[in-house]
């Protein structure tokens, strides 16, 4: 959105083509750094001065939620294609994608088309960090990824998500080991019953 200083005139850029024509400036790349340098005249005459994108960036969830729409163009293309496709038939996500994706999926769906955004859902648990909260990129507080995978081995790894059950909370270094190998074992004894 480019706003007056006065906050009295207020465009909506629906497209690029739009950005260019009334700006006059060509746009490759739509993240912020790239265009929010970018005016665009008053219509109501010189002495107005120009418009500025506004400094508030809306909540990147919204984009999230938006996918369905945004991935066919829809409505501007593909309507019978979406039409069939919606509601979605399986979402699959963590605990964590409660609050945004999930959520807005929804919102805006219901919003939009009177219709919920998925028919099932499936939330996984989360993986703790060793003192029992929620790994974070921000707070770096999860094990190096390459150091777990040499200590414990990509094969306990992989089984790892099978004995984690939904909504169960599951320790990274602590319980790997306690969890997986006891059930590594249960497998290979019943597939070797299997085979005798």
């Amino acid at each position: 959105m480019w706003i007056s200083k006065d906050g009295v005139e207020v465009i909506v850029m629906d497209s690029v083509e739009k950005l260019e024509k009334l700006s006059g400036a060509k746009v490759f790349d739509l993240h912020r750094q790239n265009i929010d340098h970018i005016t665009v005249p008053s219509t109501r005459g010189p002495e107005f001065g120009v418009l500025r994108r506004i400094d508030d960036v809306f909540d990147c969830w919204f984009a999230s939620g938006s996918m369905p729409y945004a991935y066919i163009h829809y409505p501007f293309e593909n309507v019978e294609l979406f039409e069939k496709k919606i509601p979605g038939h399986f979402v699959a996500e963590g605990l964590d994608q409660t609050r945004g994706w999930f959520y807005t999926l929804m919102v805006l769906s219901i919003a939009l088309l009177g219709t919920p955004a998925f028919r099932n859902l499936i939330c996984s648990g989360l993986v703790l960090a060793e003192d029992g909260k929620k790994m974070s990129k921000r707070l770096k507080s999860y094990p190096s990824p390459m150091k777990s995978l040499m200590t414990t081995g990509l094969s306990k790894m992989s089984f790892s998500h099978g004995i984690m059950h939904i909504g169960s909370l599951f320790r990274m270094q602590k319980d790997l080991s306690v969890k997986v190998v006891p059930y590594l074992l249960k497998f290979l004894d019943n597939l070797t019953n299997i085979y005798m």
